[in-house]
């Protein structure tokens, strides 16, 4: 709840509430999603293209067929017929995987509006599961890793500010105070950035992604041995090329 009061009053200093028409909240409607279309106004609940597609997937067992049919009906707002689609896969099925089918099927059908929200003429899309998945959890969970909450939120900053292709100056960084700068902190950022432990990894990391976009050459990698593949291999490995 307090996540959501911070989201309400953050867009109620942004915006003009008069003037908004449409909030779209998408997510795969969990129950801490679902809380936020009772703060957001005027919301319109969307479940994101990527839970929609793995649910149906799963409840489909792989035959695209299906799947088109129930997306077909989902954009005409079809319900009964997506129901019964529904209802005939979890007849057709083996009963040990009935069960797991029939969840798949009542999130589905019990999330049915906000599946056809997707295609509300403002509806943007969401890439948050790409952003968690890519930016966060490969840094941070999908490999045991511990952390602690402090060097937790600066690695999650640094991925993002990476992701962004956002620079990090170190002037930004001084702590500042009323009428005082510190100079302790730019003498520290300046003897790391000449130490020889970020040094060393830095060429390293340098030379490697630049031989991997020398190889890459059109002309290096064609086999012809041109004047200018011989100009070009030679400055490159600092080699005579034969």
């Amino acid at each position: 709840m307090m996540l959501w009061e911070k989201v309400s009053r953050y867009i109620e200093q942004q915006y003009v509430s008069e003037d908004i028409e449409h909030i779209f909240l998408s997510g795969d409607c969990a129950s801490w999603i679902r809380t936020g279309e009772e703060w957001l106004y005027p919301c319109v609940p969307v479940l994101d293209s990527f839970h929609t597609l793995k649910a149906l997937r799963e409840l489909c067992g792989g035959k695209q067929e299906r799947v088109n049919a129930f997306l077909h009906y989902a954009r005409e707002d079809e319900f009964l017929k997506a129901r019964e689609l529904c209802l005939g896969i979890l007849r057709e099925g083996p009963k040990p995987q009935r069960e797991a089918k029939r969840r798949q099927a009542n999130y589905l059908l019990g999330n049915w509006q906000r599946i056809v929200n997707q295609r509300h003429p403002g509806a943007q899309g969401c890439s948050a599961e790409g952003h968690v998945s890519h930016i966060l959890a490969e840094r941070l969970s999908s490999r045991p890793l511990g952390w602690s909450m402090r060097n937790m939120e600066n690695i999650a900053q640094l991925r993002v500010m990476k992701a962004n292709g956002q620079v990090i100056c170190y002037e930004d960084l001084k702590k500042t105070g009323p009428g005082l700068q510190s100079t302790v902190d730019s003498s520290r950022s300046a003897a790391l950035l000449d130490s020889a432990r970020l040094q060393k990894p830095l060429k390293k990391r340098t030379q490697s992604t630049l031989n991997s976009t020398i190889q890459t050459l059109p002309v290096l990698m064609n086999g012809a041995k041109s004047p200018l593949y011989q100009a070009l291999h030679g400055l490159c490995f600092d080699s005579a090329a034969c």
